[in-house]
């Protein structure tokens, strides 16, 4: 789309400005919900390691038994466990990936405003589109985990 004469150089400015803070915002907690799924999941991958070790030292090297006492295997696998239920309930993953998808429609709208010269209406219309499709996508994530929470809680 051609530029219209009559848009102001500050308009698409500002609206490149508050394209690029959302695009930078929308990155940074797409990466900080990554860390958190990663890092748990390494968490309990860990745990798991240290109470099989320490269970193997327990039982199958004598020498060594008494500096492993076994409520440390139970330790260690609580902790595993505790980790893994923490990150499948939070939904981090799917939560990440709506913030990559935000950043990546924002920084198409950010360059089609810088580049290509498109309508500033037409940049604040689909601007304000990623916005909604990304808050439809995070209600469906919680309201998904919310019924999950809800079904499991159920008495049978």
């Amino acid at each position: 789309m051609a530029m219209k004469p009559a848009e102001d150089d500050e308009e698409r400015k500002a609206l490149l400005d508050e394209l690029t803070v959302e695009e930078n915002r929308a990155a940074k907690l797409a990466h900080r919900f990554d860390l958190l799924a990663h890092g748990f999941w390494w968490g309990a991958l860990v745990g798991t390691a240290l109470a099989a070790v320490a269970g193997f030292i327990i039982t199958q090297i004598p020498s060594l038994k008494g500096y492993v006492q076994p409520w440390v295997v139970s330790l260690f696998a609580t902790i595993a466990g505790a980790l893994e239920i923490a990150r499948t309930r939070a939904c981090w993953r799917a939560k990440a990936d709506c913030f990559y998808a935000l950043r990546d429609s924002v920084s198409k709208v950010r360059l089609q405003v810088r580049y290509e010269g498109i309508v500033l209406a037409a940049a604040s219309k689909a601007f304000t589109a990623a916005k909604d499709a990304f808050g439809a996508r995070m209600h469906a994530i919680n309201e998904e985990r919310e019924a999950r929470a809800a079904a499991s809680h159920e008495i049978k």
